[in-house]
C-alpha cells in the first residue's frame, strides 16, 4: 500500500437485495459503509485503500473483483481460510425495509490486533554467484503465538514472469518486540536467472498481508500483501 489519501478499515457485507412484489427473489449487490466511503473516494480520484478480512469463498474472491476494477489498493486485505465472507438480506416489510445479517464468525468480525497488516520500512537485496539474498524490516503486531511464528517468503521470477523458485525467512525479534521493527533474511540459491521477486509474509495459518511503508519504495504494489522488487 502506497501513500494514501484515505484508508478505510471494516466489514463489507455481500448483498442480496428482495425484488418488490417478488417474494423469493433477490437482486446480488455489495454492501458496507466503509467500503462504499473508500469507492466513493477512488471514484472521485482520490488514492484509497481498504483495510478487512474476507473469507475464502466465492463472496470474497467477488469483492477482489469489484475492488481491482474500482481502482482499491487492497494489500491491506488478508484472507481468513476458518472463516466466511459476510452476508445480510433486504426484505420489505410494512414499515419499510428490513435487514438481516449473517455475520457471526465473519472473517472481519474476527480481525484482531495482530491481523493489522504490518508495515514493510526497508528492502534490499545481494546477489552472489547464483544465489540471491533478500534483507528488509517490518514493523506492525506480530501474529499471536497460537497463530504460529511470523515468516517472510521470497518469490523469484524470470523477466517473462515465470515463477522459477522460492525462499522463507523467519521474521525476528517477534517475541522479544512484537509491536516495533523486526528484521528478516531469506536466501534463494539457483536464483541466476531471476528478473524480479515478491516478498509476503505468512504465519502457519494464513497470509499476513502487509503495506509499503518505505521513504522510496521503486517497487510497485501486488495483490493480497506482495511487493515487486527488480533485480
Amino acid at each position: 500500500m502506497a501513500r494514501m489519501d484515505l484508508v478505510s478499515l471494516g466489514e463489507p457485507l455481500y448483498e442480496f437485495s428482495q425484488i418488490p412484489g417478488e417474494s423469493g427473489r433477490y437482486l446480488q449487490g455489495f454492501g458496507g459503509d466503509t467500503m462504499n466511503c473508500a469507492i466513493a473516494a477512488a471514484r472521485q480520484g482520490a488514492a484509497a485503500g481498504y483495510i478487512t478480512r474476507l473469507g475464502d469463498d466465492e463472496f470474497g474472491r467477488q469483492f477482489f473483483h469489484l475492488w481491482r476494477a474500482e481502482g482499491l489498493d487492497i494489500s491491506g486485505v488478508g484472507i481468513d481460510p476458518q472463516a466466511h465472507t459476510a452476508v445480510y438480506f433486504i426484505t420489505h416489510g410494512p414499515d419499510g425495509h428490513v435487514f438481516s445479517y449473517l455475520r457471526k464468525g465473519s472473517a472481519a468480525s474476527r480481525m484482531r490486533p495482530a491481523d493489522l497488516p504490518l508495515e514493510l520500512i526497508a528492502l534490499g537485496h545481494e546477489r552472489e554467484a547464483d544465489r540471491l539474498t533478500v534483507r528488509g524490516v517490518v514493523r506492525g503486531v506480530a501474529p499471536a503465538p497460537a497463530q504460529g511464528p511470523l515468516t517472510a517468503v521470497v518469490s523469484l521470477f524470470d523477466r517473462e514472469g515465470t515463477l522459477i523458485g522460492s525462499g522463507r525467512g523467519m521474521v525476528q525479534g517477534a517475541e522479544a518486540n512484537p509491536a516495533g521493527e523486526r528484521t528478516f533474511v531469506v536466501t534463494v540459491n539457483s536464483a541466476g536467472n531471476v528478473g524480479r521477486y515478491r516478498i509476503s509474509f505468512r504465519s502457519d495459518d494464513h497470509i499476513v498481508p502487509h503495506v509499503d511503508r518505505r521513504a522510496q519504495p521503486g517497487t510497485l504494489s501486488s495483490g493480497a500483501g506482495t511487493v515487486k522488487s527488480q533485480v
